[in-house]
């Protein structure tokens, strides 16, 4: 952090910082948000898993395809943070969650290999992952959604039942790769009409095929299973925020959000940390307007750690 980051680089930590602020909720609601959870808030919790998970492709892409070794450096960390939280927190075996930072830890390596590729068969291999989900849970079926509620063999979890399963979440990471390959050949115009499209064609398949509304062991986003036209609609709204976002910042004050996108990782093992050992001990099953008011102390409280944790960093680097 001793150089500022630039235009693109402050704008993505702004929309990482957007996908914090909706994750802390969406995390906090299992334990402290009494069910049935508002649709609004299904929403609102939607968004950052996606977000995340095409943001780290995006960051691989941009670092070109010299970044293999220190993506599997990388990928190594997050999966020693993620057996950590699985075994501190949750008391349960690594790796049996395939959580997100697990997921991402697969994709970096495989989104940095990618970059070798010629960006047609990039894209193509992104989209195959994607559009091959739904012949997935086809064939294998969705465990959450199956009446036998029996545990799933460990290449289950990996393939299709874990929480974010390699089909589609790896194929979302890399067209996030894919994106950061063409964000700059591409004119903002296109861009925004082809985030303008995903959402409108996603929307469309909602509305014709409205989804299940699944609360997952007390998670209740739109995406189990992550269907294609969630997927459409969540990231359409990452595209068209990663074109407005720079407008924005001449306007409105988005500073705050930038401390939250710079500390991702330690954010959430903070928040995870604050869930397992405060909330889901002393504050279980609130009412919305109280579940808000954790929440928005929540969310100071991170961020006031996000503002240490950052000029920590700086004074270390400094010295």
């Amino acid at each position: 952090m001793a150089a500022p980051p630039d235009e693109r680089d402050a704008s993505i930590d702004v929309l990482r910082g957007l996908a914090i602020v909706t994750m802390i909720a969406a995390n906090m609601a299992p334990y402290t948000l009494e069910e049935p959870h508002p649709l609004a808030f299904r929403i609102y919790g939607s968004f950052a898993a996606p977000t995340f998970v095409f943001l780290a492709g995006m960051m691989v892409g941009r670092s070109g395809p010299a970044v293999l070794g220190h993506s599997f450096r990388r990928a190594g960390e997050l999966y020693a943070v993620a057996a950590a939280i699985d075994l501190l927190c949750w008391r349960m075996t690594p790796f049996m969650s395939f959580d997100v930072l697990y997921l991402i830890g697969l994709a970096l390596p495989v989104c940095a290999a990618c970059l070798s590729l010629p960006v047609r068969f990039h894209a193509a291999l992104a989209v195959l992952v994607v559009l091959a989900t739904p012949l997935v849970h086809s064939g294998l079926g969705y465990g959450p959604l199956l009446p036998d509620d029996a545990p799933w063999p460990a290449w289950r979890r990996i393939v299709v039942d874990g929480w974010f399963p390699v089909f589609p979440w790896l194929g979302v990471a890399l067209l996030g790769a894919v994106a950061s390959r063409l964000r700059r050949a591409i004119p903002s115009r296109v861009q925004t009409l082809t985030g303008v499209l995903l959402v409108l064609v996603g929307l469309v398949g909602l509305l014709l095929r409205p989804p299940n509304l699944v609360t997952r062991g007390g998670y209740s986003e739109l995406f189990y299973p992550p269907t294609i036209r969630f997927l459409c609609v969540a990231l359409g709204i990452v595209v068209l925020l990663l074109q407005w976002i720079p407008r924005l910042r001449a306007r409105v004050p988005l500073g705050w959000l930038e401390t939250y996108g710079r500390s991702s990782l330690f954010l959430y093992v903070a928040h995870t940390a604050v869930i397992a050992f405060v909330l889901d001990t002393f504050f279980e099953r609130q009412p919305f307007p109280g579940f808000l008011a954790l929440y928005f102390a929540h969310a100071a409280v991170m961020w006031g750690l996000a503002w240490l944790w950052i000029r920590a960093l700086r004074a270390t680097r400094s010295t």
